[in-house]
């Protein structure tokens, strides 16, 4: 990258890092990683603390990062240098960001960034990288230098489109069949305090129906478990806590079973059994005894004593595709499969999220109206 490339770059640099953003920046942090057989991947998958986003610059740089990779220049940096294979030992001594074109559009496939500017500091770290290692008359710099003047010219093609940067909701698809019979349904506010006679074991109640097995057996036991208390005038407070844990459990293993269905074995193939990762496993320095997950361990947390919340089974998650990507390297089909898992698991965790809080607005009136039954039976 000479002099005028890099002007030209750090000035488009510039211009997307001054647009504005309606919510607070957060910073970003990538920890050194150690090579495993001479190569360094860096991380696809965005941290639980700094959730990306989808915006109408960071799909303009798909199509900016498509032309590069179809570029026959930039066969030197679509994949992570091999250190052992290429015979440069010393490449991850003095490169400690090392970075690549496929990495890159992981990255926006999996919402890893927060905003364009961040694509585009990636990009340039490519360049950077090459410049301080290879020699200005090595052919990997002169192929740098074509795909640097491919880059210029494409942001230049930009430069009028590049005036705000807006988040872009997701699209919701019906398909043809469905959508024709799609009907909205009106919504009906639900009482703050549900009038009933008399404590039926809560089989009166409209709102029983609604709710997991497990739940229902807790909301409408009438034993000296049900989660009350007092006040200082004597009136029966309700405590939120067990029953919220309750509805969290049984949303989880409702997200569970859907990942585990037949029609998601395509996507979720490689967590049925981490036992044959001991077999199949390309990374030596991988401890197969450090917490093992698949399906059938989250299914025992789920149910035993161990779970927490519906975000400690997110993480749970979250950590069972780190151990794929760490334990399989190279492997293009286990490294897809927990690459998609992940997309499935962003996809439906709105969805969730929007029912559990429904869920536990309906149990709050339901509580409501028994703690009332309660206090008139006292």
């Amino acid at each position: 990258m000479n002099e005028a490339q890099s002007s030209s770059l750090k000035g488009f640099l510039a211009r997307l890092e001054s647009l504005g953003c309606d919510v607070p920046i957060p910073p970003r942090h990538e920890p050194k990683i150690a090579p495993v057989n001479g190569i360094v991947q860096p991380d696809v998958m965005p941290p639980p603390n700094r959730i990306g986003r989808t915006t109408n610059l960071t799909k303009k740089f798909r199509t900016v990062l498509d032309l590069m990779i179809r570029s026959k220049s930039s066969y030197q940096f679509r994949h992570p240098v091999n250190a052992v294979k290429l015979h440069v030992f010393n490449y991850h001594n003095l490169i400690t960001r090392p970075m690549d074109l496929y990495t890159i559009k992981k990255r926006l496939e999996n919402c890893y960034y927060f905003r364009a500017a961040e694509v585009l500091e990636d990009i340039l770290l490519i360049f950077s990288n090459c410049r301080s290692f290879n020699s200005p008359q090595s052919p990997v710099f002169h192929d740098a230098l074509a795909l640097c003047d491919l880059l210029c010219a494409r942001m230049a093609k930009l430069q009028g489109e590049i005036q705000h940067e807006v988040v872009e909701a997701p699209k919701i698809r019906f398909r043809a069949s469905q959508s024709s019979k799609f009907v909205p349904l009106p919504v009906i506010k639900a009482p703050a305090l549900l009038e009933l006679p008399a404590l039926s074991r809560g089989r009166g109640c409209p709102e029983f129906a609604a709710f997991a097995p497990r739940v229902r057996r807790f909301l409408f036991n009438e034993h000296k478990d049900f989660p009350r208390s007092y006040n200082n005038a004597g009136n029966i407070i309700y405590d939120a806590t067990l029953v919220d844990y309750e509805i969290e459990r049984s949303y989880g293993l409702r997200l569970l079973k859907f990942l585990r269905h037949k029609r998601r074995q395509r996507v979720c193939w490689a967590f049925n059994d981490s036992r044959v990762w001991v077999k199949y496993a390309e990374n030596p320095q991988y401890d197969h005894s450090d917490d093992p997950l698949d399906w059938d361990i989250l299914q025992m947390l789920l149910v035993g004593n161990q779970f927490v919340s519906f975000g400690w089974l997110q993480a749970m998650i979250r950590k069972m595709l780190e151990n794929a990507m760490s334990c399989f390297t190279a492997n293009p089909s286990v490294r897809m499969s927990a690459i998609r898992t992940q997309a499935l698991v962003n996809k439906l965790r709105p969805k969730y999220l929007n029912r559990i809080a429904r869920a536990k607005a309906r149990a709050l009136n339901v509580v409501r109206w028994k703690v009332e039954v309660l206090s008139r039976l006292s």
